[in-house]
């Protein structure tokens, strides 16, 4: 997991972790203690071949369902509402709230490209 910028100097990424685990699989944000909590995910860009990892089957957090709110947001099969890619800046921003506390998932490939 990692945070931009890590909020303790302790959490910062080291170089090996950095060339370990180099898929981006995604971000995950939100509020979980408010009365309506709201909890969001957006999906890190792959390239064809990282998208065709098996890892990818493993992990579902910001694979869509097809399913959508009433509102038309994509629905994720951990049940995140998703955002879009974690690259477009306005996927943390959510009904004009700006999510600076964004956890990213990064993920160790099964197989070397």
């Amino acid at each position: 997991m990692r945070a931009t910028p890590p909020p303790v100097p302790a959490l910062a990424v080291a170089a090996d972790e950095q060339q370990t685990f180099t898929l981006f699989e995604g971000g995950f944000f939100g509020n979980l203690f408010t009365p309506e909590p709201v909890a969001y995910a957006c999906q890190g860009a792959r390239t064809p071949v990282q998208a065709r990892d098996p890892i990818f089957q493993e992990r579902i957090c910001t694979q869509e369902t097809g399913e959508t709110t009433a509102a038309g947001t994509p629905i994720t099969a951990c049940r995140f509402l998703l955002t879009g890619h974690c690259e477009d800046p306005a996927s943390v921003r959510v009904h004009d709230t700006l999510y600076t506390e964004v956890i990213f998932t990064y993920l160790r490939p099964s197989q070397r490209e």
